[in-house]
């Protein structure tokens, strides 16, 4: 495993073949995982993460996740619930230059991820969880295949929500109304929507 200053490449290669990250997302993750391995070794950090906790970050930036959010929801969440600490390996994450990865403001998919889990976020953290979950669990799909198939997303917002899903398509469009509407963002929000 990386530690310290050593990147393993067959660490960042175990990730592309776990996840289909990018080469340049694996090899950010595994240089921030060495760095927290060896401030855990060194008696800095509580945990140090392993190959299982980079792949679940891997897989929620592959899903459309920020890697800071995705980082956010996996690695800081694992270290510890001690909010100085988290803000140290948030500070190690936010020192890689994840710049490179973003999408672009056309990526109609990756917008319409963000927008859905920034709306159950505004509900909280294990709203969006649970939702994840579901989509997996029920359907064997994740919030970026909603894209393309809108009607499990309708489904399980009704399922958790009841009449309320509304509410949370309600955000998704508030949360979508500054971008250009193609013709696939408006078949998916108006799918949602039924």
């Amino acid at each position: 495993m990386s530690i310290g200053d050593t990147v393993d490449e067959k660490e960042v290669n175990l990730l592309i073949d776990r996840t289909d990250v990018s080469r340049s997302i694996s090899e950010k993750i595994v240089k921030v995982a060495a760095k927290l391995r060896y401030d855990y070794k060194t008696g800095d950090l509580p945990y140090g993460p392993s190959v299982g906790d980079l792949a679940n970050w891997a897989k929620l930036i592959v899903d459309g996740s920020t890697p800071q959010a995705a980082g956010d929801e996996t690695i800081v969440a694992m270290t510890s619930d001690d909010h100085e600490i988290q803000d140290e390996v948030r500070k190690i994450i936010n020192s890689i230059d994840w710049e490179v990865e973003k999408p672009a403001e056309s990526d109609q998919k990756s917008l319409i991820v963000k927008a859905i889990e920034k709306a159950l976020l505004s509900i909280g953290k294990p709203d969006l969880l649970k939702a994840k979950e579901r989509l997996l669990q029920d359907y064997k799909r994740t919030f970026a295949d909603c894209y393309e198939e809108p009607e499990f997303l309708n489904r399980i917002l009704k399922d958790i929500y009841g009449n309320s899903y509304t509410t949370i398509v309600d955000s998704i469009k508030k949360n979508l109304q500054d971008i250009t509407p193609t013709k696939e963002v408006n078949n998916f929000l108006q799918v949602i929507a039924r």
